[in-house]
């Protein structure tokens, strides 16, 4: 094993779950940007390839949304992760950039938010702070709100003021282990 795949495994093995989160998210945008220029080069097979790695990490993302602590954000986000699945099959069938180009401002806009929740819980918690403390402003756009407002057409709208909600134990809702 090389020295760069060795630091990657230690980088994951070594993350916090927020962390690995965000690795997941980076992870399937790379891969939709890598199907969207094999489409550019006709390159069938390594598109296939992208879109079945970024499908499965959409699928790992569906499943460690937990509903329990996650209420309607859970339920929302699965629902944008099952249209992901679905245009990521379309655009696999049809060898088209159009739905990979839609999943690709979802999971970009996604991990902004999630930049933002895991980078605000980790100073909650450097501060000794309940995630719950944790007041966000109108212009902050979490998770939440861009699991309501990616799918407009089919999401509820977001409120405009949330706040961080966790399980007792400075995790915020939806994703299990963060």
């Amino acid at each position: 094993m090389n020295g760069a795949n060795q630091y990657k495994q230690m980088a994951v093995k070594t993350a916090h779950p927020g962390q690995i989160l965000i690795m997941l998210y980076e992870a399937a945008i790379r891969n939709v940007k890598k199907a969207i220029n094999c489409i550019d080069q006709n390159d069938i097979a390594g598109k296939g390839q992208a879109i079945v790695k970024t499908h499965d990490i959409v699928n790992e993302l569906l499943n460690t949304l937990n509903f329990d602590i996650g209420g309607q954000v859970a339920r929302d986000l699965e629902r944008l992760y099952g249209f992901m699945s679905e245009q990521l099959l379309k655009a696999n069938l049809n060898n088209t950039k159009e739905p990979l180009e839609g999943v690709l401002k979802s999971l970009e806009t996604l991990l902004s938010a999630w930049k933002v929740a895991v980078a605000e819980v980790q100073r909650a918690q450097a501060k000794g702070m309940s995630a719950t403390d944790i007041s966000v402003s109108q212009s902050d756009q979490k998770p939440q709100q861009v699991a309501t407002s990616a799918t407009t057409q089919q999401l509820p709208a977001a409120p405009q003021k949330q706040t961080v909600v966790t399980s007792g134990t400075n995790k915020p809702i939806g994703i299990k282990g963060i």
